[in-house]
């Protein structure tokens, strides 16, 4: 990331404004940004750790909520962890992880869909985990100065300077925040925001990637399936938006046509392995050289083991418990990633997303 010099920042740097304590435990390194909430500040430790500190200088734009208050000791490898909160006469100092990498506006857009796809999946598994407090936590500011991704392809979200906790009771938000382009309307005043407000920005954000543009009225990618899903995520009313981010997440890895391929060769694979299972049974069953009879309590086995494991899943079997050839006839889907099984759909793009963020550790799977 880059800002103003560090020597500039610091030739202007007026240490009286910070709170004892802050500059007691950090000097900057480089000023990020600057605007009328504050200033957000590259710093360090006197060990020599990076952090990144959001410093308030306006009172009445400072978050009605503390970011401790709001968060707790909430943590995720994609999402800064609060370090600290630092409060003086005339500023409020949050000191959080610092995330390193790139933010996305340093991107020569457009790109590719595989490209934008990957990483908004992956911003919408991370607003899933802030969706998920209790209260949800919105972010209301996601935009892609705001998404920062690494060398490896790992994608974080920074910046909760204007996150909020939902509540139910409210009709509107107290204070209209965040960056037009990406925001949703209803952050203009005429509706609180929800989880479905941080859809809306993402759904920009996408379209951004996609195109080049925010105008979500007369651009759209070429890919019919990908516009749609644009469309239904900026939708002027919420209502009619998906309704979380995990739903939209799901929506995108539908689009993705790798995704379709790899589910549609998985079950392609598994529906002829299960059919070479079943083909004497069906065979007896339907014609008159064997009577079905001798195919009924056959147990079979299976030639690949993520196979077996994931008909188990669908069966409900235990892994010492026999298959039945009959028993086959009611596994209407397999769901495999690689050498890894899940139970449903779902379950399928969770796996994805964290095999590709490097989560966890897919191997290649034996299936053509």
């Amino acid at each position: 990331m880059s800002g103003i010099s560090a020597q500039d920042f610091l030739s202007t740097y007026e240490g009286n404004e910070y709170p004892k304590d802050f500059l007691g435990a950090y000097e900057p390194v480089e000023c990020l940004s600057h605007n009328a909430m504050g200033e957000t500040l590259l710093v360090r430790d006197r060990a020599g750790t990076l952090y990144v500190a959001k410093c308030y200088t306006d009172p009445n734009l400072r978050p009605r909520r503390s970011e401790s208050a709001l968060l707790g000791d909430f943590k995720h490898e994609g999402l800064p962890a609060l370090v600290a909160e630092y409060e003086g006469t005339g500023m409020l100092a949050v000191v959080r992880e610092y995330m390193p990498g790139e933010p996305l506006d340093r991107l020569n857009v457009p790109l590719g869909e595989k490209e934008a796809l990957d990483i908004c999946i992956k911003v919408c598994a991370l607003l899933g985990c802030l969706h998920a407090q209790k209260p949800p936590v919105i972010h209301r500011d996601v935009k892609p100065q705001n998404i920062v991704m690494d060398g490896s392809g790992s994608v974080s979200l920074i910046d909760f300077g204007i996150a909020r906790a939902y509540d139910e009771a409210a009709s509107a938000d107290t204070v209209s925040m965040g960056t037009r382009e990406f925001a949703s309307p209803e952050q203009f005043g005429f509706a609180q925001t929800d989880p479905r407000s941080d859809v809306y920005s993402l759904g920009v954000v996408l379209l951004w990637l996609l195109t080049g543009s925010t105008d979500t009225h007369r651009a759209a990618p070429p890919n019919r399936r990908l516009a749609r899903v644009i469309r239904k995520a900026t939708a002027f009313s919420p209502e009619k938006r998906y309704r979380s981010a995990n739903a939209l997440g799901r929506a995108l890895a539908r689009a993705d046509g790798r995704v379709g391929r790899a589910v549609t060769r998985t079950a392609a694979a598994a529906a002829a392995l299960l059919c070479a299972l079943t083909g004497g049974f069906a065979l007896g069953r339907y014609t008159d050289l064997r009577p079905a009879g001798v195919f009924l309590n056959q147990y079979v086995t299976f030639a690949e083991p993520c196979v077996e494991n994931a008909v188990r899943i669908q069966l409900g079997k235990a892994e010492d418990e026999p298959i039945r050839a009959e028993e086959l006839e009611q596994v209407e889907q397999l769901y495999l990633y690689g050498d890894q099984t899940a139970a449903t759909l779902d379950a399928f793009y969770t796996l994805r997303t964290a095999a590709d963020s490097g989560a966890i550790e897919v191997k290649a799977g034996e299936i053509a």
